[in-house]
This record gives structure tokens, sequence and C-alpha cells, in this order.
């Protein structure tokens, strides 16, 4: 034992004071999770070779034995999550001569300011500075960065690796459970002039790869906390900070390496970045943006030429979240459309067709996005649409790389219109182009602009020179998604899509495109789309919606839809017209409650004795629908070979899931609030009797009452 280097007690009751003094040879002594409180000076005893000695964990440890001051050997000490720990005696860390890595995070924080006191006084961070020339490692919790003001302080290495919290509340770092962390810094409640005139906390934020700034005043620019740029930084976030209105302007280098950004509840905020400034964030992967209220725009020209926005792309950003913010006009504000001679009559033939120009997402930065995953859109106040893609330059190179995102989540934005629309390709209508003309460069052959145009005004069409798919845009109002989906290839990437509390949604899906080209060639919409919900949109009348004359929808449009749920749509009097429902070959689970109208889950376009057939849905909801008659109608037979579960509750006059329904599983089962409903032989007499067995205990409530 004499001999022994290595010793772990991992999570051990240390009840009889276990005596180490003999152990002069251990270099090691991990006592991670045990009860060990500080009091007992004889468990450490006279460890003089002792290089690495760790308290991780130790909850109940309330005092770091000042004997620790005598380990001249000592390279490593933890005090990680002892989160008891109080007292620290003063002259301990000035004692370990050698010490290389200290951890001392969500444990001691009642360091005293300055130097502190040489006999009853706690340990101080002027100690802990004093070692940083040998120091290699720093994890501490510090109650505010006064303790890091004063001008004893100095950082002595400049590569030391730090995590370093100045917060007395806020969010825990997640490296603090690790020994593998990047340079971490946290500064709550502070005032910018004074972080500028310490050496020790301009060396840190130069340094930070993550940096916390929360209400943090008398900034107006983050380059004024470093000139250099933080090109080190790659995770950001400010909070509450009052008086920032931009975090960059014109600033060669800035944030080149930053991968994360969060802004929160700055109130002055107007922008974030100027072009030049955007043009750096190459490595930007997720931004996040809530309740800044003066905020207009994420980028801004700000005097700079708008043909600097041809040259910037996010093209790692996939998660990109705005919230709360009440007066943004647009990610991007570029030059109107129309000249001032051009306002009258041109403006007044494109709104006539339904075109915006007001977009959150405008044309001329729709494709700085090539690898956008997930858009989340929340508290806005924001009226127009999302996607604007109609004006997209001629020969403009970087459309090809930008598509939809996979997931969107669209909630409270209550005088949101529209998304936009984009028809990638063309391929019937090019073709008949082709056939009476010798060009195939669309973007130079004006006399065809006029079949493009959705007003009819004779603008020419936007297209990427030599590519033979001209883009066509036609937005119409009260629309959350594209319309006009054609032929569309891997870019209409959406598959997973939400959207609620959003007052002026009246369509989803509008499947329809100019009169005189409607029924004309076929559409591919949304094929990847796997999950729809609706929820409390109070507008809605139509989920989707057809052109007078149907265009032909290929098989694969909606093809993927797996889930769909829509609740608290009390407009809707259908969910499905016939020709919808049977492009929802894999949908698997269907749910409709407190919809107040519905009348029909499938509505009858025109009388046909058709059959439509559901092939995979397992499951069917039906919760609160006080009007609801049929899941389908007297035109069509049903079929649900699928069908394993039918709830329903709260659909007081639905007596027959279908009147023509063939073919359902033979495992089916029904349930009610009251638990699974008796099978009567088929899906429709099960439900008669449920809907009899309900009428009758309504009678009789009803007669006891009028006895009463």
């Amino acid at each position: 034992m004499k001999e022994l280097k290595v010793l772990a007690l991992v999570g051990k009751e240390m009840k009889n004071r276990v005596s180490l003094r003999s152990l002069k040879n251990l270099r090691t002594l991990c006592l991670d999770g045990s009860n060990f409180d500080g009091t007992s000076t004889d468990v450490i005893g006279s460890l003089e070779n002792l290089e690495i000695l760790s308290f991780r964990d130790c909850y109940s440890m309330r005092e770091l034995p000042r004997e620790i001051g005598r380990l001249k050997q000592l390279r490593l000490l933890d005090t990680t999550n002892c989160e008891e720990l109080e007292v620290i005696p003063h002259g301990i860390f000035s004692s370990l001569c050698r010490l290389e890595e200290l951890y001392m995070v969500n444990s001691f924080n009642e360091w005293e300011i300055g130097r502190g006191r040489e006999e009853k006084g706690m340990a101080s961070i002027s100690e802990v500075m004093s070692l940083s020339d040998h120091l290699k490692v720093l994890a501490i919790e510090i109650p505010s960065v006064i303790h890091l003001l004063t001008k004893d302080i100095v950082l002595k290495s400049p590569t030391i690796r730090f995590l370093i919290r100045c917060a007395t509340w806020g969010r825990l770092f997640s490296e603090m459970s690790t020994y593998a962390f990047e340079n971490c810094l946290e500064i709550s409640e502070s005032d910018a002039r004074e972080l500028e005139e310490s050496q020790a906390v301009r060396l840190l934020l130069k340094k930070s790869k993550k940096l916390y700034l929360s209400e943090v005043k008398n900034f107006s620019v983050l380059t004024d906390l470093d000139q250099e740029g933080f090109q080190d930084l790659k995770d950001l976030d400010l909070w509450y900070c009052p008086h920032i209105e931009y975090l960059a302007n014109g600033t060669s280098g800035f944030l080149t390496n930053l991968r994360f950004l969060k802004l929160g509840s700055c109130g002055v905020l107007k922008y974030v970045f100027s072009l030049s400034a955007a043009r750096n964030l190459v490595q930007l992967q997720e931004l996040n943006i809530d309740g800044c209220d003066q905020m207009e725009e994420i980028v801004s020209k700000q005097g700079e030429h708008e043909e600097e926005a041809d040259m910037i792309s996010f093209d790692k950003l996939t998660n990109l979240t705005l919230e709360g913010l009440g007066s943004l006009v647009g990610f991007f504000q570029a030059k109107k459309l129309y000249s001032n001679q051009e306002e009258t009559t041109a403006r007044v033939e494109h709104q006539s067709a339904g075109v915006f120009e007001k977009a959150i997402f405008p044309s001329k930065c729709i494709s700085w996005f090539p690898s956008l995953e997930e858009v989340v859109l929340g508290r806005m106040k924001f009226e127009g649409v999302l996607f604007d893609l109609k004006n997209i330059p001629s020969g403009f190179q970087g459309f090809q790389n930008s598509r939809l995102p996979k997931k969107m989540h669209v909630k409270r934005c209550e005088n949101l219109k529209t998304m936009g629309a984009v028809i990638p390709q063309r391929k019937k209508l090019e073709n008949n182009l082709k056939k009476d003309s010798t060009s195939h460069d669309f973007s130079t052959s004006p006399t065809r602009s006029s079949n493009w145009c959705p007003a009819g005004c004779g603008c020419a069409p936007y297209s990427r020179p030599n590519a033979h798919r001209p883009i066509e845009i036609l937005p119409r109002p009260i629309k959350v998604t594209p319309t006009n989906l054609e032929d569309s290839n891997d870019n209409d990437n959406l598959e997973n899509l939400t959207v609620s509390d959003c007052n002026s949604m009246e369509v989803i899906f509008q499947l329809k495109g100019p009169k005189h080209e409607e029924s004309s060639h076929s559409i591919e919409a949304f094929n990847k789309l796997s999950s729809l919900r609706l929820d409390r949109l109070p507008g809605l009348t139509r989920v989707w919606e057809m052109g007078s004359s149907q265009p032909m929808l290929t098989g694969s449009s909606f093809g993927n839809l797996k889930s769909l749920e829509v609740g608290f749509c009390n407009q809707l009097k259908y969910l499905f017209s016939s020709s919808i429902v049977k492009l929802l070959v894999s949908i698997e689970d269907i749910e409709v409650h407190n919809c107040e109208k519905m009348e029909e889950i499938v509505a009858a376009e025109e009388e046909t004795d058709e059959t439509i057939t559901l092939p995979k849905v397992k499951s069917i909801k039906l919760e609160s629908l006080p009007k609801l008659k049929y899941f389908c109608g007297e035109a069509y037979t049903l079929k649900l070979p699928s069908l394993e579960l039918l709830e329903v509750d709260d659909v007081q006059n639905l007596s027959l899931l279908a009147p023509k329904l063939i073919a359902t599983h033979p495992r089916l089962q029904v349930r009610t609030a009251l638990g699974v409903a008796e099978w009567k032989g088929d899906l429709n007499a099960t439900l008669r009797n449920i809907y009899v067995t309900r009428k009758g205990e309504d009678d009789e409530i009803e007669r006891e009452d009028e006895h009463n």
C-alpha cells in the first residue's frame, strides 16, 4: 500500500475518518461523490507528493482544508459541484506554487474583493490570478465581474484555458460537467466602460470562444468591447443589454468563426449586421433573436452598395428563430421594386394579381440560406408574405441553392398573409415555348415575358441564364405556404409544418395558377412533407384550395404526409377534397378536434361513385366536432384497410363513418370517452350503436330534468 500512487474512493461514505498518512507516494486522490465534508484534516494528511486532488460532486463539503496549502506538488485541484462549499481560507491558493489546473464551477462563491485579509478572510481572485503565469486551466464562478476589476488583477498567461462565470444567475455552462471545454466567459450586471479598463477582462473577452453578456450597459456596438472583432468567438449570447444598437457595421474580419448567435430583449437594437459584416458569417449555424422590440431588420445596408448583398451567403445556417420582433420589416430591406415613375401602373397591376412587396425574406436575400433546416417565427406583427421570390434578378446565380427548410413553425403571427410562391421547373410550358422560339435563354426573351407575369403586365421573367428553368411568382393574399409549386425538385424540402395562432390565415395550400394556365400542365408539390399541424387558426376556411380548372397534381404531391392534426379551426367545414385525399397514400394518423363547423372530413367535389382508399391510415381521432355527420359522404365508397383505432368523443351527430364503407382492419377498435366500444359486426354498426345509446341516454336525462 505504501507504493500506491492512485486512489479513487468515488461515492464512498467516509465514516471512519480514513487516514492516508502512510501513502507517501500517492500522486492522485479522487474523492468524487463521497461524503467528505472538509473538516477532517487527517484524511488528506501529509501527502507531500500529491499532484491531483479531486472533490468533484462532494455535496457535503463545506470547507477546503487549510492543510491543502502544504501540497507543494499539487498540479490539479477540483471542487466542481461542491455546492455547500462556503469556506476557503485565505492563503491556500497562493501557496500552491505548481498548480496548473483549477476547477471550481458551481461551488465556492464567497470570494473576497481585492487581495483578501490575511487572517480570517476568505480566498480572493487576486490569489488565484497570482498563479496565472503557470496556470493552464481555470474554471471558476464569482458573484460579480467587480472581482476582476481591481488593478492588481493581471492575467499573465495569454494561452490559459478558462471557464469563468461572473454572475449570480443566468445560464449554466453545459461544459461544467466535463474537462473538455473551450474558453467561456459570462458577465452580467456590469458597465462596459469598466470592462475596458481591466487588462484581465480585455484579454478574457478577446480569447473567449463562448461569450454570454447579460445586463451589460453602456456599449452601443459589440466592437466597443474588442476592436479586433472577436475573431475566436464561436458562441455569442446577448440578453438585456439596454444600449446596444447593432453588433457590427462595416468591420473587416468581425466574428469570422461565429457558429451560434442569440439576442434577447435588447430594447434599442435596430439591426444586427451591416452588409459587409454579414459577409463574414460564413460559419454561422444557428441564429436566434427574441424580444427585440425595435429591431427593423437583421441585415442592413447602412449606406453600403446593395451589390454587397450578392456576396452574402449563410452557407452553414441550419436553424433560424425570430420571435417577438414587433417592428420587423424584413430580414433585409432591399430597394423597392418600382421607381416613382413606374409606381402607378406597375404596382397597381401587380397588386391586382396578389403580388406583395413586403416580405420577411425578400427576394434579394432568399438565396442566402442554402442549408436551412428549421425556421421558427412567432409573436410578430408583420403584414405581408414570408418568402417573396418575385423579384429574383435576371441572371442571378445563387437561386439554385435556395430551398425550403425541412421544418417550419409559424405561431402567433396574427397579420402574416402568405409565404410566397415559386415554380422551380415548368417542363411542359417550357417545351411549348421551345417549339415557338429558337432561343432557349428566357432571360433574354422579352417577347415571352407576358406569358410568365401573373399580372399580365409584360414584365421580364427572372431566371438563371441558359438554365431553361424560369422562376414564376404568384403569391396570393391570406396564405401561409408557397402557391403554384410545380415539378418541384430537391429544393422542395419541407418535412414538418406547424402553423398556430395566426388569425389572418384563410388557406394553407393554394394549388392554382393563372386562369389561362390552370389546366395546362401537372404540378408536383410538397412531396417531402411528412407532418402537418394546424392549431387555433380562427379564419381558416380551407387547408387545400384548388383552382376552378383543377391542375393535374402528380401522384407524389403530398405523398409522404404521415401525420395530420387540425384543431380549433372554427371556420373549416371540411378537411380534404376528394382530389386531395387520393394523393395521401402514406398518411397514417389523422386527428381533428374542436372545429365547430366541420361537417365532413372528405368533401364531395361532384356526384360520382368513386372509391376512395386511404391504404395506410392506422388511427383516426375525432373530438368535439358538433356538426360532423360523416368522415366521407354518399358520393364515394371509403376503404380503410389498415385502420386499427378510431377514437370518437363529443361528435354527437356522427352515426356513420361513411354510408358506403368497406374494407377495415380485422383488429379495429373503436374508443369513446368511456373506453372501448362494443363491436357490432362492422364499423358503421358500432358507431350507430354508440349514437343510439348516447341519444337514448340524453333523452332519458332530458325526461328526468323535465320531471324534476
